[in-house]
């Protein structure tokens, strides 16, 4: 079941009315059973992955908590581990890792052949491993008390919006809401409003935008050979459009669901490509995955506590453990090194690019108030170069391989061709002259409301409005998602990118 399709929408409206016509002690069982339901509407032979990665982090944590010596709770911590980020790891990266190292040996002459098996990857198996990760270790550090209603845990671990994409949940911030814990939850109209609303803006990104712009990157990158310069460039930042409004218009849509039942979840970006470094990217992208690699992994390793050259070691090995975690391609490796590069010199050369914006007159220093231009140029060169720096990363991310990476880049350069923006050549990649425009358009759209975001809260400032206006905005939404939204014969609507992963 699509987060864009029908089905979903009378699905959340079923749990809307239900939850809160039921009693505090059923409003959870309704979660589950909705949760459950969803689920089962991939692949039954899902619900073995899934039970296993609930059932032994849920007995493994209730053990662990039981033991008063550190050393035992230390073996059923790596217990829990091992046997649910191993299952993942088996599922993600055995096959690539047989075949590799077959060939490795076939090479040094000696014939040895791993045996391959035909493996399904269940949806969300990525998210609700790390989500059931984060719970283990929250509870042998004794962040949290176990969960001990087996229903309540798998709720959590399941819950019906962000099983398939995230975001990455932690138990203590969920634990009241979700469970209804400090009473009965009645119907909230703002609440409610303020969920479809957050919906509505990821139908828009998702159906309008992100669908919309790839008609013409899967031409380009199909045929990425038969083109050269501005066309590959054109292609390259259409993807960074592309994954931006797909991934966090799923994540509207779930965090909008979850809103409409008095549920918060955490965000998930805050205007990525405005960024102004490679960190302060992490910072806005995929944030409930970077907060999770920070937490358990950069810091277990010792973070910046041990030197500067151990630091820059950590950062490289938590962005390649990123890489591996988005797939077993050496694609996804080498766009986690790339990033942990960027973050390594981006530090290494701070005081280096100080002295160089002093020398210009734009250095940190200077007093905003009088100086507010320079300072609005230095942040855009900024973001340009962050910007340009995570796109060229974002190429070796959408292709298949590491090799087809390598020669969509050499074929990019030099830039021969910027023509391709006056002689119609652009209409003829995918999309035509009408749905460029509107791309175009809707792009601007996106790009305001983001800006106007950095300020204000949009959907509280739209639910102050009076009624004779309010309406119009919402109608008007719903008019763009229906006519302008990409539908049609061969399109699937579940085809979210964050969904392979």
């Amino acid at each position: 079941m699509s987060l864009t399709s029908i089905p979903y929408l009378l699905l959340v409206f079923f749990a809307v009315i239900v939850y809160y016509l039921v009693s505090q002690r059923m409003q959870p069982w309704v979660l589950l059973a909705v949760s459950l339901f969803f689920y089962s509407t991939f692949d039954l032979r899902y619900f073995i992955f899934l039970g296993f990665s609930i059932l032994t982090s849920y007995f493994i944590t209730i053990q662990m908590q039981r033991e008063e010596k550190k050393g035992k709770k230390r073996l059923w911590l790596i217990a829990g581990l091992l046997l649910n980020l191993g299952l993942l790891f088996f599922i993600k990266q055995y096959a690539a890792c047989a075949s590799l190292f077959s060939r490795a040996m076939g090479k040094l002459g000696i014939p040895v052949q791993l045996p391959l098996f035909d493996m399904i990857a269940p949806v969300g198996i990525s998210f609700y491993t790390l989500t059931v990760a984060a719970y283990c270790v929250d509870a042998y550090h004794g962040k949290i008390t176990a969960q001990r209603n087996l229903a309540k845990y798998a709720l959590y671990v399941s819950f019906f919006p962000c099983i398939l994409q995230g975001p990455i949940l932690r138990y203590a911030p969920l634990e009241d809401s979700l469970f209804s814990e400090k009473g009965k939850k009645k119907f909230d109209y703002t609440q409610f409003t303020f969920g479809l609303q957050l919906m509505l803006w990821g139908f828009f990104k998702k159906l309008v935008i992100a669908d919309r712009v790839a008609y013409l990157v899967n031409h380009i990158f199909s045929n990425y050979s038969e083109y050269s310069g501005f066309v590959l460039l054109v292609g390259a930042i259409c993807y960074s459009l592309q994954i931006y409004t797909d991934f966090s218009g799923c994540v509207d849509i779930v965090r909008g669901t979850a809103q409409t039942l008095q549920i918060e979840l955490p965000h998930n970006f805050r205007q990525p490509y405005f960024a102004t470094s490679i960190a302060d990217f992490w910072r806005r992208w995929h944030m409930t995955l970077s907060s999770w690699l920070r937490d358990y992994v950069y810091i277990p390793l010792g973070g910046n506590r041990k030197g500067t050259w151990r630091k820059y070691l950590n950062i490289v090995i938590v962005f390649f453990i990123s890489g591996l975690w988005h797939g077993a391609g050496l694609n996804f490796m080498f766009w986690g090194l790339l990033h942990g590069v960027y973050q390594v010199l981006g530090q290494m050369l701070k005081t280096p690019r100080e002295w160089i914006a002093k020398r210009l007159g734009m250095g940190s220093n200077l007093p905003v108030e009088q100086y507010a231009m320079r300072h609005r140029c230095r942040k855009a060169f900024q973001m340009l170069i962050t910007f340009s720096l995570v796109s060229f990363a974002w190429i070796f991310f959408r292709m298949a391989g590491l090799r087809g990476g390598i020669e969509y880049v050499r074929n990019m350069f030099p830039l021969d061709n910027p023509w391709i923006f006056s002689d119609q050549t652009l209409f003829q990649l995918g999309l035509n002259s009408s749905d460029f425009i509107a791309l175009c358009v809707f792009t601007l759209v996106l790009v305001a409301v983001d800006i106007l975001q950095r300020k204000y809260c949009i959907r509280e400032k739209i639910a102050q409005m009076p009624m004779i206006v309010r309406r119009p905005i919402y109608l008007t939404g719903v008019v763009v998602v229906v006519v302008y939204g990409i539908y049609g014969q061969g399109y699937v609507a579940s085809d979210f990118i964050y969904g392979g992963f």
